[in-house]
Parts: structure tokens; C-alpha cells; sequence
């Protein structure tokens, strides 16, 4: 098992700051208490992998830069929400219903809800 995978088994508090790409992002009070499967390597894995990405704005108008990857080890998407300023990590999610649109070709599904879309190679996903 590698260090990655072996560090993701748990799902204990993030850390404050995560850094990705060379930039280090807060970590939101709602993003320290993640979902099942969710580490800080793995929200810096799609930070720093993702396959696709827009402008999304949520049902109050606040708008968010999301990201989404498949990550080594858990064979589904996740979807890290970054604000605008991107300085803050809102959230991060497994996202099963991008990953099945993803599976699918259905890129429908992001351009509906995200504005702004860039698709990067995902050809060794």
C-alpha cells in the first residue's frame, strides 16, 4: 500500500491549510470535518490533477471555482470547491453523480451547472 492510500483509510479532521499546485489554501470550518474518504491528499491530488473545472454559482449567487478528479485509490470523482478569490477551501465531496455523467460523456452536466469549463487530458484517468 502506498503512503497515499495508506493515509486516506481514515477520515479524521483536515488541517487548517492545504497546499496544492504551490498555493496554500484555508481549509473552511465546514471542510475540516470531511466526508468518509476525504484527506487532505486527496483535495490536494484533484487540486493539483483535475479534469475538468468551471465557475459554478450556488442557489444564494455565490460563485465557487470547482474542481473534479478521479483519485488513485477510491475509483470515483471528487469535487473540491475552492472561492472565488481562491483563497479557501468551501468543501470537498466524493461526487458520484459527476462520475457517472463523466463515465457516460455526458458533459452536459457541467456545462449546465458551472460556467467557464476547461477539460484537461484525461487520458490517463
Amino acid at each position: 500500500m502506498t503512503p497515499f492510500e495508506e493515509s486516506s483509510r481514515g477520515s479524521g479532521a483536515l488541517p487548517d491549510e492545504i497546499t496544492a499546485g504551490g498555493r496554500t489554501r484555508a481549509v473552511s470550518q465546514h471542510t475540516r470535518k470531511p466526508h468518509e474518504q476525504i484527506t487532505a491528499e486527496r483535495i490536494q491530488y484533484v487540486l493539483e490533477h483535475w479534469v475538468i473545472r468551471g465557475v459554478c454559482t450556488d442557489s444564494k449567487g455565490t460563485q465557487s471555482l470547482v474542481h473534479w478528479s478521479y483519485v488513485p485509490g477510491l475509483n470515483r470523482m471528487v469535487r473540491v470547491v475552492v472561492s472565488s478569490d481562491d483563497n479557501t477551501i468551501v468543501t470537498a465531496y466524493p461526487d458520484r453523480t459527476a462520475c457517472r455523467h463523466w463515465d457516460k460523456g455526458n458533459f452536459d452536466y457541467f456545462t449546465m451547472r458551472c460556467e467557464d469549463i476547461e477539460v484537461r487530458d484525461a487520458g490517463y484517468i
